[in-house]
């Protein structure tokens, strides 16, 4: 078995605490390459110039003077290479590079693109989920690895890993969407002020169902959550955009979940803000769960 390996991630990552800190006890390094966040003019560093609390108030500030929402960019490959050249400076010679889901972050092709040029010996996954998301797939790499797993079987098992992972979220204002639901369909949600349930699968955004309440709409989010973990066990997190109380709330509804005739426990619930790529179109006050069923990490 190697000595080490090495993780390179964009912007914001979820890992549960005694997690984290069994990777940095045992020196692993885990790379973050953030992803470029504009107000207008104003440019920051997810995680570095700013804070995911502080996107949120800032997002709402903006929208309400402008009109308009902030965009996210994806770090260049020469950011990676910068990344890379770390993990080499570690006396690591290995890396797993797990960026955003593909299809609304080019930082699957700046990694890519990045790889060509650098003596680091680095598999590049589509992860096709994000944040939490991602942090599991960290936990299960790690965990390959200390049973002597090669990197090639690592990857392998991660390019299919996002089928243990579900991601369902809950959207406030529609508004917030944009381009990322079909234009009739956000005039009708808009016109009306539904809520909406999203779904990641896949690695896409898919909408779930439309309601005019919170309350309605939240159940559709935890429908289509407790569907997909099938009376599986799970490790879970309650996401929330700036809406410490609203990610409360899912925390304890998912602690009092019934599989079948028996009260149901989950192996762990944490609450964590949604990250700024997943928030930027979920919008302020929305919320979700981003869950695991992988046997291995739940046991």
């Amino acid at each position: 078995m190697q000595d080490n390996i090495g993780f390179i991630v964009a912007s914001d990552l979820a890992i549960p605490p005694l997690f984290g800190e069994e990777l940095d006890s045992r020196g692993v390094e885990v790379i973050t390459v953030p992803l470029h966040i504009n107000f207008g003019e104003e440019h920051y560093l997810d995680g570095v110039n700013i804070s995911t609390k502080k996107f949120y108030t800032k997002m709402i500030k903006f929208n309400a003077k402008t009109g308009n929402l902030p965009t996210t960019s994806q770090p260049n490959p020469a950011e990676f290479a910068q990344a890379y050249d770390q993990i080499l400076r570690k006396g690591i010679d290995q890396a797993l590079v797990l960026p955003l889901l593909k299809q609304y972050s080019g930082t699957y092709n700046s990694a890519r693109e990045a790889i060509k040029h650098s003596d680091l010996d680095a598999r590049v996954i589509e992860t096709k989920t994000a944040q939490a998301g991602i942090g599991f797939m960290i936990m299960k790499a790690y965990q390959m690895f200390n049973q002597g797993e090669s990197v090639d079987s690592i990857a392998d098992t991660l390019n299919d890993f996002h089928n243990n992972i579900s991601i369902s979220l809950f959207v406030n204002d529609p508004n917030y969407l944009a381009d990322r639901v079909p234009s009739v369909v956000g005039y009708v949600v808009d016109t009306l002020k539904l809520k909406l349930a999203l779904k990641v699968e896949d690695g896409t955004i898919k909408p779930i169902g439309a309601r005019r309440t919170q309350k309605k709409a939240l159940n559709l989010v935890f429908n289509q959550f407790e569907e997909s973990m099938q009376d599986k066990p799970f490790i879970a997190y309650a996401v929330h955009a700036g809406n410490l109380k609203l990610g409360e709330q899912i925390n304890d509804r998912l602690l009092g979940l019934n599989v079948g005739e028996n009260p149901y426990v989950p192996q762990g619930v944490l609450i964590e803000d949604l990250c700024a790529a997943l928030g930027r179109y979920v919008g302020p006050d929305g919320a979700g769960i981003i869950a695991c069923t992988d046997p291995d990490l739940v046991s």
